[in-house]
């Protein structure tokens, strides 16, 4: 049958099959070259150069990158099939960084057809902010659109209230977004001479709307514009952001007669309630130009996202700083001391350019403050635990009152709640310090302080060594961010308001600790920590081992194989963590001779308690025995609810966590259920 039919071969490979039957099988076999597919650059916007630190892509080497042409006719597509093959010699270079799996699919299309600029109808509206301030910003009026869109960039400027509002946007191509909030925007035009339009247009909030409009700027000096019209948007003609979108509920209402046309094929002048837009092709023939359009299609995106839902059982090891690391680490490297008893004194790592442009947060700080003080007055036990909460601070030394009069630099204000802990054996309540809340500016303390790298061993690590011992040991440090203290100079970024009473004045304290909240928190204790282990590595060895790799933040997990060794254990360890102020307590095993050499006072309580269903010990989100030595888990009560949601297994889901697997198959038929449609 191959052999008599009559309708060619194949264009690609010569065989006898249709061209379009033909498969990268058989052209890898016939392919005469092979050329390296160019890498796609990043281009960073300003938000991204902000918050992270660009660091340099490379391909892993002895990659081997194919491309395969399939070749058209002049005027009509070809598709590039770009396929990756990766020979990795060296398996352990693979940790450096992650190589996502994803499928590339180019499609450039080369038309001959001229195509020209066209525009789209731009406007200047005045907005008003949330202190009754009125600003100009860009909008696009967009018939085509069934709701009205904002960039979160706007709405962070003009302070603006978001209300919560789920809502997926789908767009041309079926590509969806999603818009969490919405708010409330008064538009008016951009002068009082051009009408009264005055009008509450509610906006879904986005990130991103589209790109600057016009996608070029163009020369409009020989346009016969009438001098005695108000364009809505004087610089139509120049290429800029756009921070909103009016949509099509509000766009026919804009319109008003009037309608002009400059060229017989140029663009439209409409009278609005904005002003008169301008919308269509461009007039200027020179801007006829064939072009050619490429679109790319990857699954990197969504890999991304699901990769993070099952991020809690991966296990990968990160071998590099990132720069922002690196400088982190070196900054707590030459700027950390030891005062006279031996504590810590660190410096913020704050990020250039970043704390010298905070605004004002005091006001921000007190309206929250007012709001704290009307919970207090329904509930006069919170106001107690939190007064409780706050005179200790103060009688540790913690935080000092200041004379705001006196401050010369930049100040930052941190609002602050009560988070109750009704399980906690020790801290019922804990008030936790909000230095994520933006200034005037736009920007917080947490903006402007570098995070640091984690500098302890991951959890399955240490949960695995746990389970290797005969004589198992926990204990967790007291206080452990209070124990570190801040560089006077420091102080003044860690500010809160506090009074007792309604009836007193507002009076200003500084914090002179490692405050919970703030970003760097975690990275400056938990460093500290690691750098007692090196100073102590000579006069408490064994202590000084077991501080290096088995806490995970204030926790201590870790065994030792005879009971006498862990009574050398605790000992050691309670005197090398004094040198440096941090006090160890809630001491626990399954050795009861190791337990003797434990002061009662720093001993777990419900270690004496008969062994019951509030004997255990909740150890990293597992719940330890330690008469039984074993881990159990706490499983949701699914015959609690009448009907059983998706929302409900994902809240349950997210309780169970097991660093180890132990219990992944029943995890999994959760998630499973879960992703279903």
């Amino acid at each position: 049958m191959v052999r008599q039919c009559t309708k060619g071969s194949c264009r690609n490979c010569g065989r006898k099959h249709h061209t379009l039957l033909h498969t990268s099988n058989e052209s890898s076999n016939n392919a005469p070259q092979c050329t390296s597919v160019p890498q796609p650059t990043n281009r960073p916007t300003v938000d991204s150069q902000r918050h992270q630190t660009q660091q340099p892509q490379t391909r892993p080497q002895n990659q081997l990158t194919t491309q395969y042409t399939w070749p058209r006719e002049h005027g009509t597509t070809s598709l590039h099939a770009a396929h990756t093959l990766s020979h990795n010699t060296h398996p352990q270079q693979t940790t450096d960084q992650h190589v996502p799996h994803t499928n590339l699919i180019a499609l450039p299309a080369h038309s001959s057809i001229p195509t020209c600029q066209i525009l789209l109808s731009t406007a200047i509206v005045r907005v008003t902010d949330c202190y009754g301030n009125e600003n100009l910003v860009r909008a696009l009026l967009d018939s085509g659109s069934q709701h009205s869109f904002i960039t979160s960039t706007c709405c962070r400027n003009l302070k603006l209230k978001e209300f919560p509002n789920q809502m997926v946007i789908q767009g041309i191509g079926t590509h969806r977004s999603s818009s969490k909030g919405v708010v409330k925007v008064n538009i008016k035009p951009r002068m009082i001479s051009i009408s009264n339009f005055n009008e509450e247009i509610y906006f879904n909030v986005l990130t991103k709307l589209t790109i600057p409009l016009p996608s070029q700027s163009f020369d409009v000096s020989y346009w016969n514009i009438p001098e005695n019209i108000n364009l809505a948007d004087p610089g139509f003609f120049e290429s800029g952001e756009i921070d909103m979108i009016i949509g099509a509920e509000f766009f026919l209402d804009l319109l008003q007669d009037g309608k002009m046309k400059l060229f017989d094929t140029g663009p439209i002048i409409q009278n609005t309630s904005l002003g008169w837009i301008v919308s269509g092709p461009l007039p200027d023939p020179h801007d006829l130009t064939a072009t050619t359009v490429s679109y790319a299609c990857s699954t990197a995106e969504l890999q991304d996202q699901l990769s993070k839902f099952w991020e809690l059982e991966t296990c990968y090891v990160k071998s590099t700083n990132s720069i922002e690391e690196s400088a982190c680490e070196e900054m707590f490297n030459q700027t950390t001391t030891r005062d006279d008893s031996g504590r810590f004194r660190v410096s913020l790592p704050k990020k250039q350019g970043v704390i010298e442009r905070l605004g004002d947060s005091r006001r921000i700080a007190e309206k929250r403050f007012l709001n704290l003080e009307k919970r207090f007055a329904v509930n006069p036990q919170l106001k107690k635990m939190y007064c409780d909460f706050i005179s200790e601070y103060r009688s540790m030394g913690h935080m000092v009152e200041v004379n705001e009069s006196d401050i010369s630099d930049v100040a930052y204000y941190m609002p602050h709640h009560a988070v109750l802990r009704p399980d906690s054996t020790t801290t019922k309540l804990r008030v936790v310090f909000d230095a994520s809340c933006r200034t005037t500016s736009g920007l917080s303390l947490n903006d402007g302080l570098m995070v640091g790298p984690t500098v302890q061993d991951d959890l399955m690590s240490i949960i695995s060594r746990f389970r290797m011992h005969q004589v198992a040991i926990t204990a967790d440090i007291a206080k452990m961010y209070r124990m570190v203290n801040v560089q006077k100079e420091d102080h003044r970024l860690q500010r809160i308001l506090w009074r007792q009473n309604p009836g007193e004045m507002l009076r200003a304290f500084e914090l002179t600790t490692v405050t919970y909240g703030t970003a760097s928190a975690p990275f400056l204790a938990t460093r500290c920590l690691q750098q007692l282990s090196i100073d102590g590595e000579s006069s408490h060895p064994i202590a000084a081992k077991i501080l290096r790799n088995d806490f995970y933040v204030d926790d201590l997990i870790t065994g030792v194989d005879e009971p006498e060794e862990g009574k050398r254990l605790v000992i050691e360890m309670i005197d090398l963590l004094n040198t440096a102020g941090f006090i160890l307590r809630k001491w626990n095993s399954n050795c009861e001779s190791v337990k003797t050499e434990i002061p009662d006072d720093l001993r777990d309580d419900r270690s004496l308690i008969a062994i019951d269903a509030s004997s255990t010990v909740k150890t990293l989100g597992l719940t330890w025995d330690p008469v039984n030595d074993c881990f159990t888990f706490s499983v949701p009560l699914w015959n609690e609810s009448p009907i059983i949601t998706k929302r409900i297994v994902l809240s349950d889901v997210s309780k169970l966590f097991d660093p180890l697997g132990l219990i992944g198959p029943v995890i999994v038929q959760a998630k499973i259920v879960d992703d279903r449609q």
